[in-house]
């Protein structure tokens, strides 16, 4: 199904509106399904408003596993905002592998992230979905990194991608 550009601005709003009560309905996989279809990034943010305020684990990991199915860069973001969560980091990281590419540029960001866990984790995710331009950002990182196990883990990160990228 194609969203009717028309509407979509005001069918997006009203999903993003209805997002807490499709939570409390146990409609969330439904909901998603159809904010697949006829998302736009306001809407999407709010799936980063509801993670933050859920206090309830299970219903976060519920919700991040239905994520990948919005495919936007915009979803990327609210999926690596999770990271910073050690609950749902797990969870967060898989999504994003199953992103795939689209993923990429928002977790890019985590290699300058302060937290060095933050930028293993990018590095993980990376190993995944990382491209030429991955490969480019994580040389960058490596010459300016100054813990050893990240940065080991950004050479042996680039060099997988590189790999994988001869192989194709």
């Amino acid at each position: 199904m194609e969203p009717d550009p028309e509407n979509l601005q005001r069918v997006s709003a009203i999903l993003a509106a209805t997002l807490p009560l499709a939570k409390e309905g146990f409609r969330m996989p439904e909901h998603v399904n159809v904010m697949a279809v006829w998302y736009t990034d306001g809407a999407t943010r709010e799936f980063a408003k509801l993670l933050e305020n859920e206090k309830d684990f299970l219903v976060r990991e519920k919700i991040i596993r239905l994520l990948p199915t919005i495919h936007s860069e915009t979803m990327a973001e609210v999926l690596v905002g999770r990271l910073s969560d050690r609950e749902d980091r797990k969870d967060a990281r898989r999504a994003l592998q199953i992103m795939g590419e689209i993923a990429e540029k928002p977790v890019l960001q985590l290699l300058n992230d302060p937290d060095s866990s933050l930028r293993i984790e990018a590095c993980n995710v990376l190993q995944s979905i990382g491209t030429e331009e991955a490969v480019t950002a994580l040389k960058q990182r490596a010459e300016t990194e100054d813990n050893a196990v990240v940065k080991t883990l950004l050479v042996d990160t680039q060099a997988k991608i590189e790999k994988k990228s001869a192989g194709k």
